[in-house]
């Protein structure tokens, strides 16, 4: 997949997700997949048009089923699989109502996940993964939170986690976030410091001639 085909997906879920959200969750899981390994690939051009893509994913399709194909990835081996995955899962965190569509049957796959992100090999996902875990336990009861906590961490794991979730201000609602520029609109700016570039350094080329 070329950088333009990532961009091109990234406008696909920018325009179309208010009208046809369902069908674009179709298949997703494999979406992700790929997007996630292409937003961290040697080639920098590659990783920025992945990134953008799988951003765009979780924030125009943000729900639970998202969250956890995301998610799904939270064991990788590459650091910077871990934290892309942190991160985008944020973004999908963001976009959505967890108060209106948790379920506490899936709510310690969340905790696992998030609290692997926390602990593992990437530096750089730790801060949005303690993030996930604070949006979750705001978003539920602390008592179904614990319980589920308690199922799939061991006691050390329970009180970081804990510690981590009680830091800061008490229980509130998850702030909205602003729209996003669109990929367009970001390849238009993007042209357009070019330009300006490139007639500067014509303007410096023609004053070294004269």
């Amino acid at each position: 997949m070329c950088r333009n085909t990532l961009f091109a997906v990234a406008e696909v879920y920018h325009h179309l997700a208010n009208r046809h959200a369902s069908a674009l969750r179709v298949g997703i899981d494999k979406t992700i997949e790929v997007v996630l390994a292409k937003s961290i690939n040697d080639k920098r051009f590659i990783a920025t048009a992945g990134i953008a893509a799988a951003e765009e994913i979780a924030s125009s399709v943000a729900s639970f089923k998202t969250l956890f194909s995301f998610l799904s990835h939270s064991n990788s081996k590459s650091a910077k699989m871990l934290t892309q995955t942190a991160k985008c899962s944020v973004i999908c965190l963001k976009h959505m109502d967890p108060n209106a569509e948790i379920k506490e049957s899936r709510l310690d796959d969340v905790i696992k996940a998030a609290a692997n992100l926390e602990s593992g090999r990437s530096v750089d996902a730790r801060k949005p993964a303690q993030e996930i875990l604070r949006i979750i336990f705001k978003s539920t009861d602390e008592d179904s939170f614990r319980i589920a906590m308690n199922k799939v961490l061991a006691p050390a794991e329970c009180a970081h986690v804990n510690k981590l979730v009680k830091q800061g201000n008490s229980k509130t609602k998850t702030s909205s976030i602003s729209r996003k520029a669109s990929i367009r609109e970001l390849m238009m700016q993007k042209r357009q410091e070019a330009l300006k570039n490139s007639s500067k350094q014509n303007n410096m080329n023609s004053f070294i001639v004269s």
